[in-house]
């Protein structure tokens, strides 16, 4: 799966089952960060529907290279157990072990990956057809872990936003929140969400369109965002 792009939390993709059926799986918590020396964690999947829920679970290392996010295969992290099945109404616990008895000595990054499998001969015909698929980051800490540290360059061609962020730091940073703000203070939404992740030692770049009414605004001189929840202001 090297080469291909994970957001986080929920991703749907249309193949075939209906949405209402698909929306029964919830997960819990939607991010892990271990700490230093913690070896498992725990993923908690809960079947809200009528049916039974069937799910498959797997666990990627997870890079970035080139401002794209990577999936690769992994031992270090390991899932147990990697398939389940979910009464109506009940829940499944998901417990993720390192296997690794090394040191982490610089913050290790995973993706599991949660699809629920769909029996064909019990989905419904009809209806907006889905699967449901969580994608849930999990990091391990070192000792003496240092925070993100940021280097953003932005700029506007046209209706398009470019956001380029660099991760000189010890932990990856997640980006939130970006808005676009002009001389006279009056600000605009570009993404209100989650916008990604940017890895220890990488660079991430996002090319994001601008709202309708940003026109209104004139010229912008400020772009404002979160990274890990913290306010970061940078000039355009």
């Amino acid at each position: 799966m090297n080469g291909k792009s994970w957001m986080a939390g929920l991703a749907l993709a249309v193949i075939g089952i209906p949405m209402a059926f698909a929306a029964a799986l919830h997960v819990a918590p939607i991010s892990i960060q271990m700490a230093p020396g913690q070896s498992a964690a725990t993923l908690t999947l809960k079947n809200e529907g009528d049916k039974p829920m069937h799910a498959q679970v797997r666990v990627f290392d997870w890079s970035q290279a080139q401002g794209k996010d990577n999936l690769g295969d992994t031992q270090t992290l390991i899932a147990s157990p990697p398939a389940i099945d979910v009464a109506p109404q009940g829940s499944q616990t998901i417990r993720l072990v390192r296997t690794a008895k090394s040191t982490v000595t610089r913050e290790e990054s995973y993706r599991v990956l949660i699809d629920e499998i769909i029996d064909p001969a019990t989905a419904p015909l009809n209806g907006v057809n889905v699967q449901l698929r969580y994608s849930v980051p999990v990091f391990m800490s070192p000792d003496g872990m240092k925070p993100p540290r940021m280097t953003v360059t932005a700029s506007i061609e046209g209706q398009t936003l470019t956001l380029k962020a660099q991760n000189n730091g010890g932990q990856h940073a997640n980006v939130s929140a970006v808005t676009l703000e002009n001389a006279g203070g009056e600000s605009v939404t570009v993404d209100a969400g989650l916008l990604g992740y940017v890895l220890v030692g990488q660079i991430m770049e996002w090319k994001l369109k601008l709202p309708p009414e940003g026109t209104a605004k004139g010229q912008f001189v400020t772009l404002r965002c979160r990274f890990n929840g913290e306010e970061f202001t940078t000039k355009l």
